[in-house]
């Protein structure tokens, strides 16, 4: 597998998973990035779900630069949690081959 888009899809699974799982701490965490502070004290609407917010001015109002260190800092809280998934999901899909390959082998 691309080891570049591995790192890309971790990556996007542990920003997942901060804007869905955020505590206080991460959100001040988060609220440093100065466009992320912007956007939240400007855009969000805490009587509605966060996390579609949060995501939706990630794509669209904030910069490459800000999404960068958005991303340092959710590989911080949950990187090791996304790369796990990640590694499990890899061996479950060949697993799941290597079973579907095994069953059509008996068929023929």
């Amino acid at each position: 597998m691309n080891t570049e888009l591995s790192k890309e899809i971790i990556g996007i699974k542990a920003l997942n998973l901060l804007f869905f799982n955020y505590t206080t701490e991460m959100l001040n965490e988060m609220k440093t990035v100065r466009e992320f502070n912007h956007c939240w004290e400007n855009y969000v609407n805490l009587n509605e779900q966060t996390y579609m917010q949060i995501w939706e001015f990630f794509l669209t109002k904030i910069s490459f630069k800000s999404q960068l260190k958005l991303m340092e800092i959710a590989l911080k809280y949950y990187g090791e949690e996304s790369s796990n998934h990640f590694v499990n999901a890899i061996a479950t899909e060949k697993m799941l081959e290597a079973h579907i390959a095994k069953h059509n082998a008996k068929r023929e």
